[in-house]
């Protein structure tokens, strides 16, 4: 690939207008170090404008910030962290994990690269115990809740004959 189709690449990038060079009708020769030059700056303002996207939209680019979950109840916890980790590496540091789970953390525990098991803290099983055991109400139950009952009339049409 030319340096100049290169450039022409880059002409899409994120940079500030007038910032890259289209690619002129007639092609000058372009030297690698005004290619490296180019790229390179695009690249950084593309980075920036990554780094200010994710701010403004509150992501964070900290690894070790505390991200939100949803709990089981339906509620959002900034406190519990989900990591992820491969059944070797689970075996290698239980006692670390279940510190994990106790302190809140969902550790997820996966078999060949897919999620497996997930060891969480009593707290946090007893609570799904609790809403998977939950009584569900039957359907007629339901239609008696509506305020003012539910008035049916019968239709007094005359019903069609059927030939059996």
């Amino acid at each position: 690939m030319s340096a100049d189709c290169i450039i022409k690449a880059f002409s899409g990038c994120p940079c500030p207008p007038g910032h890259c060079v289209e690619r002129p009708i007639t092609p000058a020769p372009v030297t690698f170090v005004s290619w490296r030059t180019q790229a390179l700056t695009c690249l950084a303002f593309g980075l920036l404008a990554a780094i200010a996207s994710a701010a403004w939209m509150g992501i964070s680019l900290d690894s070790n910030e505390r991200k939100p979950i949803m709990t089981i109840n339906g509620h959002i916890n900034r406190e519990s962290v989900m990591s992820t980790i491969s059944v070797a590496e689970a075996k290698a540091g239980f006692a670390s994990l279940v510190d994990e789970a106790a302190n809140g953390e969902f550790v997820t525990i996966t078999r060949h690269g897919k999620p497996a098991a997930v060891l969480v803290s009593v707290e946090a099983a007893e609570a799904a115990k609790k809403a998977l055991n939950k009584p569900r109400p039957n359907f007629g139950d339901f239609l008696l809740t509506f305020p003012g009952g539910v008035e049916l009339e019968r239709n007094p049409s005359k019903m069609r004959d059927i030939d059996l």
